[in-house]
């Protein structure tokens, strides 16, 4: 048996999980400001194009210096509140799971006072009630080395269907976007180019996050495997070491931190079906190492 699900309700950790979700939130939110920045310029460029032709060159100027901006700041500053998200829910995990903190890999350790300070911007905004039973409370049937890789495979699976989804999304309103243009302003070729570099933040912020959706569901789709194939070994009857439950939550840190977010309304429209399908997945694997 384990007290994973004993734990993860008691207050130090749900202090862990509202600091990490007002950490995520708060990337998010960069995000979002940098996608609809980058939406200001690809609509009102090609307005300010259309209607005042003399003012083309300073559109183009404006969106290319905004790029920079966007690059070499505002996307430091998401990352920087990513990566903080992502330390925190590795306190969290490796405080369940008893794994050991590992330096190498995820670097110090957040503050406390930081903690602290996230954790009551939160809770002024929600409550802990969202943050109960974060792990499947089937799991509580098993031992600790089965209760972690139930949870690390849960870990996958969810990041990976939402990603799918939400890659697809962006790429299909991406294409739609380009043949737009290039329809409306493929007869004038000076204005079709000016046009393009209004919207360079845009294919920017676009592309990088495709980009870190692709990369994220073929390392999602590794960890996946990986479990599934520990999880087969406890059904033989053989335990995944420490060692390799340590490599495995290191894989799933590394992902956390360098992965672009779903948007939360995005989230929150999936996630009622989502919740169910993985309590499911749990309750399956447990029912399958107890016997039953």
């Amino acid at each position: 048996m384990n007290n994973i699900q004993q734990k993860q309700n008691t207050e130090p950790f749900l202090r862990l999980l509202s600091a990490q979700r007002y950490s995520y939130h708060q990337a998010k939110k960069i995000l979002i400001i940098r996608f609809s920045l980058s939406l200001l310029f690809a609509i009102i460029g090609p307005l300010l194009i259309l209607n005042f032709a003399e003012l083309s060159t300073y559109v183009a100027i404006t969106a290319v210096a905004y790029l920079l901006v966007d690059v070499l700041v505002l996307r430091n500053i998401e990352n920087n509140f990513r990566t903080n998200g992502a330390k925190i829910q590795e306190e969290f995990d490796t405080g369940l799971f008893e794994l050991g903190w590992n330096e190498i890999c995820t670097g110090n350790r957040i503050d406390q006072e930081l903690i602290c300070d996230y954790s009551n911007k939160y809770k002024a905004m929600y409550s802990d009630e969202t943050l109960l039973n974060w792990y499947p409370q089937a799991l509580s049937q098993l031992t600790l080395k089965q209760a972690i890789i139930i949870c690390q495979r849960t870990n996958t699976w969810w990041d990976s269907a939402l990603r799918k989804s939400m890659g697809w999304f962006t790429g299909i309103c991406l294409t739609t976007l380009t043949i737009a243009v290039f329809y409306l302003f493929s007869k004038d070729s000076n204005i079709l180019f000016t046009v393009l570099f209004s919207l360079l933040p845009l294919y920017e912020i676009a592309l990088d996050y495709i980009r870190s959706q692709i990369t994220s569901i073929q390392n999602i789709s590794e960890l996946k495997t990986k479990t599934e194939g520990k999880i087969e070994n406890v059904l033989d009857g053989v335990e995944p070491t420490s060692e390799e439950l340590r490599s495995i939550q290191d894989q799933i840190f590394r992902n956390r931190s360098t992965a672009l977010f779903v948007p939360e309304w995005f989230y929150f429209f999936f996630r009622d079906k989502q919740e169910m399908q993985m309590n499911h997945s749990a309750e399956h694997y447990v029912n399958a190492i107890l016997g039953e």
